[in-house]
């Protein structure tokens, strides 16, 4: 996997997420993600969870903002960190940075992501398989990227992965409607 992709794919979906995009009670095997999208709460310890301007509208307050730079950077640094390793072959190492990762991140679907495929690379497919739909379960949704990522060359042909990927592939896209024209009323001129 590339360094620059994976970097604007994790700004994609920690940007427009929220810091952490997806939550649940096991940070391994979610059983439902709630998406934080659009939660205009606070995260500094002065606000302690409550509103503050951004329920206003006016943007996060400036603690906020610079506790979500930190965070940002942090997740960079260590999915950055991550890549290396698996792009040097080193799993062992992989594998206890992506878990480190998961901790502070908890089901945040690119590294669940790259937890597949770090599996995969190890020639662990079924527990490559079950992180696949744990990220899935939490927002992954590049189906495209999927069908060209070297790193799941290993589990790609597996009846699991290809289900998984055809569930993906046809389902419709985050935002948009399923049937655009259900709510169109014809107007008879009476």
């Amino acid at each position: 996997m590339k360094k620059s992709l994976i970097l604007t794919l994790a700004l994609a979906i920690f940007v427009g997420s929220g810091i952490l995009s997806c939550r649940s009670q096991s940070a391994n095997a979610p059983e439902k993600c709630t998406m934080t999208q659009g939660d205009k709460t606070c995260i500094c310890d002065e606000h302690q969870g409550k509103p503050c301007l951004a329920a206003e509208g006016k943007g996060p307050c400036s603690i906020c903002q610079e506790k979500q730079k930190k965070a940002i950077q942090e997740f960079e640094t260590l999915n950055e960190q991550v890549v290396d390793y698996m792009q040097s072959g080193d799993y062992g190492k992989a594998l206890k940075a992506i878990n480190d990762m998961n901790n502070k991140f908890p089901a945040h679907p690119l590294v669940l992501y790259n937890m597949t495929c770090i599996y995969s690379l190890m020639d662990k497919q079924e527990v490559a398989i079950s992180c696949l739909r744990d990220a899935v379960r939490c927002g992954w949704n590049d189906w495209k990227y999927m069908d060209n990522d070297p790193d799941i060359n290993n589990i790609r042909d597996t009846r699991d992965y290809k289900k998984i990927r055809n569930e993906l592939r046809n389902s419709p896209p985050e935002n948009s409607d399923e049937n655009p024209d259900e709510d169109f009323e014809e107007d008879t001129g009476e």
